[in-house]
């Protein structure tokens, strides 16, 4: 097939043109049964499904065939060559037909949007589907991809292919444009680069419509990620799309616009790098730009976008100017079958960098010069940008006239340029110290003196101090408290309206409290008590400042407040309290305060350090309030700390907590490391009272969240002693036609399910025949319940070594699977062998070579012990033959992955 395709002199592949020639309108199309492929197949050929299949087959075994099978997937082995081939010999009721069905299959709505948010995945999983494939719609939108890119052969009913393209896309995004839903646009989401490439001027414009106006169409499916599981979103399809469409010089422009109107539309989430500035920004990449497009119409689309879309435009700049060379060479999406629309040169060269550099530097002065409070923004990236580009660009700040900036953007300029400066001086070398001396003069020039927040970044977590030796701690410290008390002395000097401000703007409002305590003392006393009922940086201010006073001052200094106390708010006393109780025994007062005070007060108190010398009451106590997750995460931290502490000697404490934890009546959120905590202190607890009843419990109720980091050892150890424990718990987890489902029968089933025999359990080899004859006597009643006992135990066997000899399973477990009436342990063992496998890891191309190789490991020890264990060595080749099984399946799966690439 490349042989002709890139070598002119030979002959084109002998392929039969018959009736068949309409498959290159298809492309592709899945066997799996629940897809109607071959119905629209054969109802676009008018011919019975059979005989196309012969066909297939017959093609698929010559010397150059025209189709190829990879596991369900049949596939052109070479749709562009096939198109031109075939493409003269297509009817015109053929290329009706197919319109038809193209628009059919492409506009087909997805099921799982119509299906309520929390249902959609495990729809997904159970076979939830549109009628089509995903195979049968991307070779639809390829074969029209590859009409468009043909706008010079003449078809049979007189129009060529691009007018055939440019219909099909303009009929679907109608479709698109009239679901006010969105649905549409969202179920063709992943042929959008194909429409997009097969007629670029119907895409662009279809889009436009949809993106019109103050509430466009497209802003809500946009806004709506993860609607469809296992897809990418909608989003990444559209930009995806003008990506490929930007590689075209001609349709460069309108894409670029469509992308900026997108920028405004979307929302950007966090840690999200599909956004159209992040495809703006590679299209236009000084180092490596994705367009065939000059660098001079490149600079002019950007002039234009500036003219359209300023604050976009300046955001791609910003983006572009201050690249670092990491990010100069990543890709977009590339034209599938427009190699026209690829460069002719490779790369641009050193100078051709440099030009397009200078080019945005210059655009990037213009945009400043329209607008100065831009420098905000530039400044911060100001060590980023190039050398010679920062030159020309620092070179027109010293003659800014920022006269037009409000107070508080003049305020941020100065922020910006101070931090520059402080950082340069403490880190110096990284840029020349001509910008830095720009940029201290102008910071001197702008300052907002009289502004508290000038202060702010004196309270951020460890600030920059030029001139100071960060390796010399102590003088550090001293100097950032110096710098700190003579900030506040300052600000204390104007009122408490100043120090509200910085602790309003300050990351940790809490030190900014603290220092203010130490630097002025009572000096704003009442008016920083009233601010404990304030805002939350209000109140962590003042509620730090009556901390600190009250740990300098002891009683002496809060007990006179406490009178006053009953005049303030609610939530102030209560702050107030909170305060106190870092450094006091605010017991007494609790009692005597009103009930809601005391409620607020149990509510938001730390749980960390414990309040008080009796951590056991403080903790009860918290428990009463219905705060569980704290103690939770208080006792494992004091787990950490000191393993002997009183309260974690008292098992009756841990059970409430944890029990707590599990009930509905908490009032709080498990912490983000619960998890963790909760598998800690089950360890621990089951070192203090063993396998207990409770422990049990606790571990059941626990296991769906503790599934993948914790073994139920109290479970485990328990059924292993005794086998009316394990009874027990099959009688949980398979309960009978009308009974009663417990709470934990989930749970109980998951841990039967991977229970597994341990060298260091309870149940040694030797044990293993009479626990099991203990435990089916104690079954025999049930013979349901006989066969699920019989299942968990065999699947627990597939924990053994292997024997004497040297083959596996151990010589016991031969015994007990060649016994009489074995079948449902035999079931089970299979069961765990397969399970066993867990989450596997391989390349994309391997295939199912671990699932081969496993089966054969299993097929020569059922060889090796057939002689005389028959039916445990039947047991090992069911086993092998379902790796076998899964091994195909994979092997179909890479086959298909390396067809697609």
């Amino acid at each position: 097939m490349l042989r002709w395709k890139f070598s002119p002199g030979l002959r084109a592949p002998e392929w039969p043109v018959d009736a068949m020639s309409g498959l290159v309108l298809t492309g592709s199309w899945s066997t799996v049964e629940r897809f109607a492929d071959r119905e629209a197949i054969a109802g676009l050929l008018k011919a019975d499904w059979e005989e196309i299949e012969r066909s297939a087959l017959a093609t698929a075994a010559s010397e150059a065939p025209l189709l190829h099978r990879s596991g369900t997937r049949w596939q052109l082995a070479d749709p562009e060559a096939a198109w031109i081939v075939f493409r003269s010999f297509l009817t015109g009721s053929v290329l009706e037909r197919w319109h038809a069905m193209a628009v059919a299959v492409l506009t087909e709505r997805d099921p799982l949007l119509d299906l309520p948010d929390g249902e959609r995945f495990a729809a997904k999983i159970t076979g939830v589907d549109r009628k089509y494939s995903d195979e049968l719609r991307k070779a639809i939108a390829l074969a029209a991809a590859l009409m468009g890119a043909d706008d010079e052969e003449r078809l049979s009913d007189g129009r060529s292919g691009q007018s055939h393209a440019s219909q099909l896309v303009r009929e679907v995004l109608d479709l698109c444009n009239a679901d006010r839903s969105g649905g549409t646009w969202q179920s063709v989401a992943e042929e959008l680069p194909l429409l997009a490439e097969a007629a670029p001027a119907e895409f662009l414009a279809a889009l436009d419509r949809a993106l019109a106006g103050d509430d466009p169409l497209l802003a809500p499916v946009l806004d709506q990620g993860g609607r469809r599981p296992g897809r990418f979103d909608v989003e990444v399809w559209l930009l995806w799309a003008l990506e490929t469409l930007c590689w075209s010089s001609e349709h460069l422009p309108r894409a670029v616009r469509a992308l900026a109107r997108l920028d405004q539309v979307v929302t950007v989430r966090p840690n999200d790098s599909s956004q159209p500035l992040d495809s703006l920004r590679r299209v236009f990449q000084p180092g490596w730009a994705c367009t065939s497009a000059t660098l001079d119409i490149r600079l002019r689309v950007i002039d234009g976008l500036w003219g359209a879309y300023p604050e976009t435009c300046w955001k791609l700049l910003r983006e572009l100017v201050s690249l670092p060379p990491s990010r100069l060479h990543q890709r977009t999406h590339e034209p599938e079958v427009r190699d026209s629309w690829s460069p002719e040169v490779e790369g641009p060269t050193p100078d051709e960098i440099e030009a397009a550099l200078d080019g945005i530097a210059e655009r990037v002065v213009v945009a400043l010069a329209a607008g100065q409070h831009r420098w905000i923004d530039l400044v911060p990236l100001t060590v980023h940008i190039p050398v010679r580009q920062r030159d020309r660009i620092v070179a027109e700040l010293p003659e800014a006239d920022f006269g037009a900036l409000n107070d508080e953007q003049l305020l941020r300029l100065w922020l910006e340029l101070d931090e520059f400066v402080r950082f340069q001086r403490s880190y110096p070398g990284m840029v020349a110290d001509h910008v830095v001396t720009t940029f201290a003069a102008v910071a001197a020039r702008v300052e907002p003196h009289g502004r508290a927040e000038r202060y702010v970044w004196l309270f951020a977590a460890y600030p920059r101090l030029p001139g100071i030796d960060w390796h010399d701690l102590a003088a550090y410290d001293r100097e950032l408290a110096g710098l700190r008390a003579d900030a506040v002395r300052e600000v204390a000097d104007a009122g408490v309206t100043g120090l509200l401000e910085l602790a309003r703007r300050s990351e940790s409002p809490e030190v900014v409290g603290a220092v203010t305590a130490q630097a002025v003392g009572d000096l704003l006393l009442d008016d920083v008590l009233l601010l404990l009922g304030g805002t939350a940086n209000e109140a962590g201010f003042a509620r730090s400042w009556v901390e600190t006073r009250a740990r300098e001052g002891g009683e002496p200094w809060w007990h006179p407040l406490v009178s006053t106390m009953t005049t303030w708010s609610t939530r102030g006393q209560a702050e107030f309290l909170i305060a106190l109780s870092r450094s006091a025994d605010v017991s007494n007062l609790l009692d005597v305060v009103d009930g809601e005070v005391a409620e607020l007060f149990w509510r938001q108190v730390p749980y960390w350090p414990p309040m008080g010398g009796n951590h056991e009451r403080f903790f009860d106590l918290l428990l009463g309030h219905r705060r569980p997750w704290s103690v939770i995460s208080a006792l494992a931290r004091t787990l950490h700390v000191d393993a002997d502490a009183q309260c974690l000697q008292s098992p009756a404490l841990i059970t409430r907590a944890l029990t707590g934890g599990a009930s509905d009546g908490s009032v709080e959120q498990p912490h983000q490391n619960a998890v963790f905590d909760v598998g800690q202190l089950l360890d621990h607890l089951t070192d203090l009272v063993g396998d207990s009843a409770e422990v049990v419990g606790l571990e059941l109720i626990y296991q769906s969240a503790l599934f993948a980091d914790r073994t139920p050892r109290a479970l485990y150890r328990r059924i292993e002693k005794d086998p009316e424990a394990f009874v027990e718990i099959i009688r949980i987890a398979h309960p009978g036609k009308g009974e009663p489902h417990s709470p934990v029968r989930v749970p109980a089933y998951l841990a039967l399910r991977n229970w597994r025999w341990r060298p260091d359990g309870e149940l040694g080899l030797e044990r293993l025949t009479d626990w099991m004859r203990r435990a089916r006597t104690l079954l025999s009643e049930d013979d349901r319940l006989l066969r699920r006992g019989d299942e968990v135990f065999g699947a627990m066997l597939t924990g053994v070594p292997a024997g004497e000899d040297g083959l596996w399973p151990v010589e016991v477990v031969r015994d007990l699977l060649d016994a009489a009436d074995s079948d449902a342990l035999a079931d089970g063992f299979v069961l765990g062998v397969i399970g066993n496998q867990g989450t596997t890891v391989r390349g994309a191309f391997d295939g199912g070579d671990q699932e081969h190789r496993r089966a054969a490991e299993l097929e020569r020890d059922a060889e090796a012990i057939a002689p005389r264990w028959p039916q445990a060595a039947a047991a090992l080749r069911n086993c092998a033959r379902a790796f076998h099984g899964f091994g195909l399946h994979n092997d179909d799966d890479a086959e298909d992955t390396q067809d697609e690439f």
